[in-house]
């Protein structure tokens, strides 16, 4: 996750904020990853928040994903927790 780390606050900054609702594949999209990717962090808890609308209907909140990214922000690769 390392790459999206680096990237976090730019995409942050491009999050659009409201209550629309963005798909699995739409996240990935947005954040330059795999759907494949989304549904790992997902099932491992690592993604962001999701609203779980239904059996194969998953959505994300933009604000949610924002703020999401905002705790994944660093300035330094020192502040990596390991």
């Amino acid at each position: 996750m390392l790459h999206l780390d680096a990237r976090a606050a730019q995409l942050a900054a491009a999050a659009a904020d409201g209550d629309a609702l963005m798909s699995t594949k739409e996240l990935a999209q947005f954040l330059g990853v795999s759907e494949q990717w989304v549904a790992t962090a997902r099932h491992k808890g690592t993604g962001p928040p999701y609203e779980y609308l239904g059996p194969r209907m998953i959505r994300y909140r933009p604000i949610n994903v924002k703020r999401w990214l905002d705790l994944r922000t660093r300035q330094r690769t020192a502040e990596y927790a390991k």
